[in-house]
């Protein structure tokens, strides 16, 4: 049922020590995301519930369909955050914490600039949801700040990005497994660390056809390896892995919430605690 724990065991060799696992760790979560075809390493990071436990306790009993394929747009229910805080000119919800702040999406959306515009942290961070205690990693003791997610897919042992070399070379866009993407744990006990109330993840989604825009500008701009060869089917298919992604956290209770455009008025996801698949349409923009 959890296939990456053999994966993680077959990536850690027979000889190496906790203490090697742990310095690994640190100076991969610590690392820039710079390059644009990173494949994520173990973060096996000290502390935290076995694989299995984790799983069974945090993945959410209504998820259990079949994940979507990413050429179907994941219906978000998408409805204005009444309460807001402006934090450099930028409408935030108001009970965000500012060291909360956690950037995610996908490639041309806007987290860099976002980020520098409200004074976060200026470089990029990687998080596999693959492996157990994510959250613990050093990287994300620098916030706010823009985060690359890896991601597990049905048929790949390893986490990938949407722009890992392996994920755009496939044929047909690869479906996210749901089943192998570990959550902080639930808070237990009154002294134990709340870490699903540690971060927020904002999702910056705008539509398809903006980010295609940008990233097409941008290429003209200067020399950015990830938007060569770009198309709207790339992008739309790298749009829906963070969508259901965003979904999946949201119903799994961590702190969530879309934008979907640039600076616009970021949004809570309303959906009843289930995926609802639909043809491609933009209702959820509110259009």
């Amino acid at each position: 049922m959890f296939p990456v724990a053999a994966a993680l065991r077959g990536t850690l060799s027979s000889g190496s020590s906790a203490c090697a696992r742990m310095v690994e760790a640190m100076v991969v979560a610590s690392r820039p995301l710079r390059a644009p075809h990173f494949k994520g390493r173990p973060l096996d990071a000290a502390g935290g519930f076995p694989h299995t436990s984790v799983g069974a306790a945090l993945r959410a009993p209504e998820l259990s369909c079949p994940c979507q394929a990413m050429n179907e747009r994941i219906a978000l229910e998408l409805v204005p955050v009444e309460e807001l805080q402006l934090i450099s000119g930028v409408p935030f919800p108001a009970f965000l914490k500012f060291r909360q702040l956690l950037v995610t999406g996908p490639p041309g959306c806007g987290k860099t600039r976002l980020i520098n515009k409200v004074g976060g942290w200026p470089e990029e961070g990687y998080i596999d949801l693959t492996f157990k205690n994510w959250w613990r990693a050093q990287s994300l003791t620098f916030r706010p700040r823009e985060v690359h997610l890896g991601f597990p897919f049905v048929g790949y042992d390893e986490a990938l990005t949407v722009f890992d070399n392996e994920w755009l070379a496939a044929p047909t866009a690869p479906k996210l497994d749901v089943d192998r993407i570990i959550l902080p744990p639930t808070k237990t006990h009154w002294f134990s660390v709340n870490w699903r109330k540690r971060f927020v993840f904002e999702f910056l989604i705008p539509p398809p056809e903006a980010i295609l825009k940008w990233r097409l500008d941008r290429s003209h701009r200067e020399a950015h390896p990830v938007d060569e060869g770009v198309s709207l089917e790339q992008v739309e298919n790298q749009v829906g892995v963070y969508r259901e992604a965003a979904l999946y956290f949201h119903l799994s209770g961590m702190l969530t919430y879309v934008r979907d455009e640039y600076s616009g008025t970021p949004k809570r996801i309303a959906n009843d605690g289930q995926y609802k698949s639909t043809e491609v349409k933009d209702s959820y923009l509110g259009n």
